[in-house]
């Protein structure tokens, strides 16, 4: 889903896009990492690869702590046993390594974290192999949706047009759906700009734009013109087998906010209801 997004994003980009299949750059094993590292040697990573199902991870913690957590490890090890030392890695990471203890939506500043399943630690880990790496991003984002994959958004929007009895949304779970197209531009404009590196959260204002799922099944609802009694609130823990925090949102505090969300899910939504 984001790979696409940053394939789109970088594809008139001065750079020549390489976009390894499995076969070529499996990211869970070493080997296969340094030799195509070793082959192409880069000037840019993106890394946007990840076990992202919740439940999935939860189910298959070795595959999630290889893909999630070990693959940014055998990048950065492959360039630096390679020498290739001005090369710039970006990796992606995800609000809910934050987990739910928080008054306040917490910012890049905020080190204390508390990952409450194997997705979550495992991008937690992923991001600890990086500390004190050289020429590296790691850019953090939350609840993304993007034309490439089916996501809540999308789930939502089909029962709206075509309703099958109520749909259950989580009204004790916070987050923002994020545009994954917005997080591809920005990537490019963080990389073009040579930003400081570092970690940074690609998202809108939090502070005024974090919502529950409920909530954003309202809006897209409302979007689409519809009425908004077609959903039921109903508690996460009934809903997902894995245990998720009670808000995965974040704030900004060293790059431009993002769009509110109801603005980019608006284009979002209507674009792709033309295409349709």
């Amino acid at each position: 889903m984001l790979g696409k997004e940053l394939l789109r994003s970088f594809s008139d980009s001065p750079y020549k896009v390489v976009t390894p299949s499995h076969k070529e750059a499996d990211i869970s094993d070493q080997k296969s990492v340094l030799i195509f590292i070793q082959k192409t040697k880069p000037d840019i990573i993106l890394n946007a690869a990840v076990l992202v199902n919740v439940d999935v991870c939860e189910e298959n913690p070795q595959k999630a702590y290889l893909i999630n957590s070990l693959g940014p490890l055998f990048i950065i090890d492959a360039l630096i046993a390679l020498g290739l030392k001005d090369a710039i890695f970006v990796q992606f990471s995800s609000s809910d390594i934050f987990g739910s203890k928080f008054n306040e939506n917490p910012s890049e500043k905020e080190e204390k974290m508390f990952p409450v399943n194997v997705y979550s630690r495992s991008k937690y880990y992923g991001e600890k192999f990086l500390h004190g790496a050289d020429n590296t991003y790691i850019v953090r984002s939350s609840w993304i949706y993007s034309e490439f994959k089916k996501t809540f958004v999308d789930a939502v929007a089909e029962h709206v047009r075509k309703p099958n009895g109520v749909f259950a949304a989580a009204s004790d779970q916070r987050g923002i759906p994020v545009w994954g197209k917005e997080i591809a531009e920005n990537t490019r404009l963080l990389v073009e700009k040579k930003y400081p590196y570092g970690i940074y959260h690609f998202v809108p204002d939090a502070s005024k734009a974090d919502a529950t799922r409920f909530e954003i099944a309202q809006e897209i609802a409302k979007i689409l013109g519809q009425r908004d009694n077609l959903f039921k609130k109903s508690s996460r823990a009934k809903i997902f087998k894995a245990p998720r925090p009670a808000s995965s949102a974040i704030m900004t505090a060293k790059f431009p906010e993002l769009p509110h969300w109801k603005e980019s899910l608006r284009i979002f939504i209507l674009k792709k209801d033309m295409l349709n």
